[in-house]
């Protein structure tokens, strides 16, 4: 699992668990913060997708932020197979909800964010080419898509680049990145905003201040934070950060020692 997206996971269901009413297992892992039992959380997150109602305001935001909570955590943990069964059953629901002519969200745009998403999963998974992802970047209208949908295909975009091992490709990763950490409010961009942290630890060449500059940054929102679940999510983030970083300067020093 990608450190920057367990976080995000955390957080965005933390920040959203007053607003929906969620299964008494999902408000433990809230509470406890405990994302270690994989397949538990897929089957929570796959029953509620399935089973939620989308015919009032709420049921229908509740639907596909499970939705792309589900998505982006079977593709940030290579689990292909498991990607592609939610996304059948969502786009499906997507589809039945738009063609009612009675959605209370715009279901257009969810069905279009949630193909992009396929896409960069596919390619992630070595099941697309590089070169398809990139036509797929080509076609956006970025004035049509909407300001809730940039950050989004801002962030997925970043983290396909960073998972390319040709370096004319994976040099794009902090455009995009960088693009979608500002875009909105760190709980929402988080994962943008710790897998940009990434790329600056191992950037032994790059600017040596950078990343206490994203731990102070970090450790300011933690203090920032007026929910308690969130300033926790925060914090341990904060930490595993600095840890990443002693590692990263451990192996630096070693490199030059060793010169």
């Amino acid at each position: 699992m990608n450190i920057g997206y367990y976080y995000q996971l955390l957080a965005s269901l933390t920040r959203e668990s007053s607003r929906f009413s969620y299964p008494k297992a999902l408000k433990d892992i809230v509470r406890t913060g405990d994302l270690d039992d994989v397949k538990l959380l897929e089957e929570i997150l796959a029953g509620e997708i399935a089973n939620c109602s989308v015919h009032d305001n709420n049921g229908a935001e509740y639907f596909v932020f499970l939705s792309e909570s589900a998505l982006l955590f079977a593709a940030h943990g290579s689990n292909y197979n498991e990607f592609e069964k939610l996304y059948e059953l969502i786009e499906k629901r997507l589809q039945s909800l738009l063609s009612s002519g009675q959605s209370q969200i715009d279901a257009a745009g969810w069905i279009w964010y949630f193909e992009y998403l396929q896409g960069g999963s596919a390619r992630l998974m070595r099941k697309a080419t590089i070169e398809s992802f990139e036509r797929a970047i080509d076609d956006i209208e970025w004035d049509e898509i909407g300001s809730e949908f940039i950050y989004r295909v801002s962030a997925i975009t970043g983290f396909v680049y960073q998972n390319e091992t040709n370096a004319g490709k994976s040099n794009k990763a902090r455009f995009w990145l960088q693009k979608a950490a500002t875009e909105q409010e760190i709980s929402r961009t988080l994962a943008a905003f710790l897998n940009l942290c990434d790329l600056y630890l191992a950037d032994c060449n790059g600017e040596h201040e950078a990343p206490a500059r994203s731990n102070l940054k970090l450790e300011q929102h933690a203090n920032a934070a007026s929910e308690a679940g969130l300033a926790r999510v925060y914090r341990t983030a904060v930490l595993d950060y600095q840890a990443r970083a002693l590692v990263a300067r451990l192996l630096v020093t070693t490199m030059i020692s060793s010169k």
